[in-house]
């Protein structure tokens, strides 16, 4: 894990708005197997391993951002990274 440029320590990021579509949808991403885009849940931050909030967070997942999120990502291919087994994957789409 790395620690952003962006990031304050006593509140978090200083982009506000201005943040990227990656930034701003994490612990989500999009990353491509072959030509398969994937969206999946990144699992560095601790939060994340507690089972109740999991199952909240996917379903916020498939609903609200996996549509953003491809709609971006289909007009960026480029910045795709390949996916890393270590991630979850919520979703596939071709």
């Amino acid at each position: 894990m790395f620690t952003c440029v962006h990031r304050c320590k006593d509140f978090g990021c200083i982009l506000g708005k201005e943040k990227p579509m990656e930034c701003a949808a994490w612990p989500f991403s999009i990353s491509k197997r072959g030509e398969e885009l994937l969206l999946v849940l990144e699992h560095s931050c601790p939060e994340l391993n507690k089972k109740e909030k999991l199952d909240e967070l996917k379903k916020f997942a498939l609903e609200t951002v996996m549509p953003k999120l491809l709609e971006y990502s289909r007009n960026n291919l480029d910045t795709l990274r390949e996916h890393d087994e270590r991630n979850e994957i919520l979703f596939s789409h071709l």
